[in-house]
């Protein structure tokens, strides 16, 4: 066997030793109670993190294409969001 199929036994070893810890901790929680309440218990926190991220995203310039291709198509702003002056979402008046 090569080098790299012992390195992907070692490394699945690992991750098995650490589910084992985790499942002995207590830190995957039960299936049953997860099936008992229907949803998942943290939903509603990871779509509210996940409105924050597309906030942050849109408010220092990552949400629209930027680069000289998204200027000749007309989709955005050839500098890059680190160049540009702080303010203002692009389009906004």
């Amino acid at each position: 066997m090569s080098l790299n199929w012992h390195r992907l036994r070692a490394n699945v070893a690992c991750l098995v030793d650490w589910l084992r810890i985790a499942a002995k901790q207590g830190w995957l929680g039960s299936v049953r109670s997860a099936r008992r309440e229907g949803e998942r218990r943290f939903k509603g926190a990871g779509e509210r993190a996940a409105a924050k991220l597309a906030k942050y995203r849109w408010r220092i310039g990552l949400a629209q294409p930027y680069g000289p291709k998204a200027a000749a198509l007309a989709l955005g702003e050839e500098l890059p969001p680190s160049r540009r002056p702080r303010g203002a979402p692009p389009g906004t008046p």
